[in-house]
C-alpha cells in the first residue's frame, strides 16, 4: 500500500506542477515575452540614464522619468519612485540591448532562476524535486506578475536563498556580501541582520554592510543629492503609505493603511463609513503594535531554541508583510523561504496536516485574489470585502505563530 501511496504522491506532484507551469506560461511567461509591459522600463531606464552619464536630478519626478521612457520607444507609464538610487545598477549588463530584446533575455534568466530556486527548496525540505518546485509555483501571481512585469523579485528571492544556505554552511561572508547588495534594492534581506546577530556572525554582518556600501556608490558619484532627495521625498512618505502617483486609499494596493484610510477619512472612493482621524490614529496602531508584539512575543519564546536564528527568518518577514504600507502581489515572493523553512521545521516536528494547512495559505495568498477579481466585479461590492489578500497575508501571519506553538511543543515533548 505504501508503495502505491508513494507513487500517487509522485504522480500527483507532476500533474499539478504542469498544471502551474501552464499557468505561469499563460499568465506571466508569454505575455512578458510578446511585450515590453511595466515595470520593467522603470528598471532599464534608470540603467540607461546611469549608463549615459546623465543628471538625475528630477529622477524622482514622475512626469520627467515617463518623458525618458517614451523617448526610448516604450508607451508604458512608469516612475522610479519608491525605488532607491541603487536600482539604477540593476540592469546595466542590458542598456546597449533594446528593451524588448533585454527583457525576453531578463525573462530566460529568471527560468534559471526558478530552476535553481527549486533545487534549493529540495536540498533544505528533502522535498521531491516535483514537490519543491511546487511550492514556489503555489505563489501564484506574485511569480506570474514577476514573469510578465520583468520584475526583479525572483532574483532576489534567489539571493536570499542563496545567501541561507550559504550561511548554513560558513562563516556568512559570501552571504553577508550577497544579501547586502540584495538589500540596497530592496529591504527584505534586512531581516537577515537579526539571524546573523543571532548568530553572533560578525563577519557576515561586515560583509552585508560592504555590499550595500558597494552598490550605493554609483548613485552618489552620478548625483550626491540622490540620497537626500531618496530619503526626504520618496522613504519617508513611503513609510506612511504615501506614494507618489498612487492613491493611498487604493484597494489594489491591499494595506491596512488603505483599508482604515477607506473606513474612517474622507476619500475619493467615498467608502468613508466615519469621520475619524483618531480613529484612524489608534486602529493603526493597534493592528501594528499588535501584530509586531505577537511577532516579538514569539521570539522571545524561540529565544533558547537551537531554531532560533531560523524562527527570525519565518516570523520577521510574515509580520512585515502583513504590515507593508502598500503591497503589490510580487512582494509576497519573500514569503517563500518563510514558507520553505517552517515547512521544514513541521517536516521534522512530523506535523504533516499543518504542512499542508501552511502551502494552502502560501497557495491563498498567490491564487484566490486573482480568482476573485475574475469573477467578482471588486469595484461593485463593499469595500471591505475587497481587500482578501491583506486578510490572507494576515492569517498567514497568525498561522505562523501557531505552527510555532506546534514546533516548540514537539521539542518539548
Amino acid at each position: 500500500m505504501d508503495r502505491y501511496n508513494k507513487i500517487f504522491t509522485r504522480a500527483g506532484g507532476a500533474l499539478l506542477c504542469l498544471a502551474l507551469i501552464a499557468f505561469h506560461l499563460r499568465a506571466g511567461f508569454i505575455p512578458g515575452w510578446k511585450d515590453v509591459n511595466s515595470d520593467f522600463p522603470n528598471y532599464y531606464v534608470a540603467s540607461r540614464l546611469a549608463a549615459e552619464g546623465r543628471n538625475l536630478d528630477s529622477i524622482y519626478d514622475n512626469a520627467w522619468f515617463n518623458a525618458e521612457i517614451r523617448k526610448r520607444g516604450m508607451e508604458q507609464e512608469g516612475k522610479f519612485t519608491p525605488f532607491p538610487p541603487s536600482t539604477l545598477a540593476l540592469m546595466l549588463p542590458f542598456v546597449s540591448l533594446e528593451p524588448l530584446t533585454a527583457q525576453r533575455i531578463w525573462l530566460v534568466i529568471n527560468l534559471f532562476f526558478i530552476v535553481a530556486l527549486a533545487a534549493m527548496i529540495r536540498k533544505i525540505t528533502g522535498l521531491s524535486a516535483w514537490w519543491s518546485l511546487n511550492l514556489l509555483l503555489l505563489s501564484g501571481m506574485a511569480l506570474a506578475n514577476n514573469l510578465y512585469l520583468g520584475q526583479v523579485y525572483v532574483l532576489m528571492l534567489f539571493l536570499a536563498f542563496l545567501a541561507w544556505t550559504r550561511s548554513a554552511m560558513a562563516s556568512g561572508a559570501v552571504s553577508g556580501f550577497l544579501l547586502g547588495t540584495a538589500a540596497a534594492v530592496k529591504y527584505f534581506p534586512v531581516v537577515f541582520l537579526l539571524k546573523y546577530l543571532a548568530e553572533r556572525k560578525w563577519k557576515a554582518l561586515l560583509f552585508f554592510l560592504a555590499g550595500i556600501l558597494l552598490l550605493s556608490l554609483l548613485p552618489l558619484l552620478l548625483h550626491p543629492g540622490i540620497y537626500r532627495d531618496f530619503f526626504q521625498a520618496v522613504f519617508v512618505p513611503h513609510l506612511a503609505g504615501s506614494i507618489e502617483g498612487q492613491s493611498f486609499f487604493a484597494w489594489q494596493f491591499q494595506s491596512w493603511n488603505s483599508l482604515l484610510g477607506n473606513l474612517f477619512l474622507e476619500n475619493p472612493e467615498g467608502n468613508q463609513v466615519m469621520d475619524s482621524h483618531a480613529g484612524f490614529l489608534l486602529s493603526k496602531v493597534f493592528i501594528h503594535v499588535f501584530i509586531a508584539g505577537s511577532a516579538l512575543y514569539s521570539l522571545f519564546r524561540f529565544r533558547k531554541n537551537p531554531l532560533f536564528s531560523d524562527w527570525v527568518i519565518v516570523v520577521v518577514p510574515a509580520a512585515a508583510l502583513a504590515l507593508l504600507p502598500a503591497s503589490a502581489t510580487y512582494h509576497f515572493l519573500f514569503l517563500l523561504l518563510p514558507l520553505v523553512l517552517l515547512i521544514n521545521m513541521l517536516r521534522q516536528a512530523q506535523r504533516d496536516s499543518a504542512m499542508i494547512v501552511t502551502a494552502g495559505l502560501f497557495s491563498l495568498i498567490g491564487f484566490a485574489p486573482f480568482l476573485l477579481e475574475r469573477f467578482v466585479d471588486m469595484e461593485e461590492v463593499f469595500f471591505l470585502f475587497r481587500y482578501s489578500r491583506l486578510y490572507l497575508v494576515t492569517a498567514f501571519f497568525f498561522w505562523t505563530l501557531w505552527s510555532g506553538n506546534l514546533i516548540l511543543r514537539s521539542r518539548l515533548q
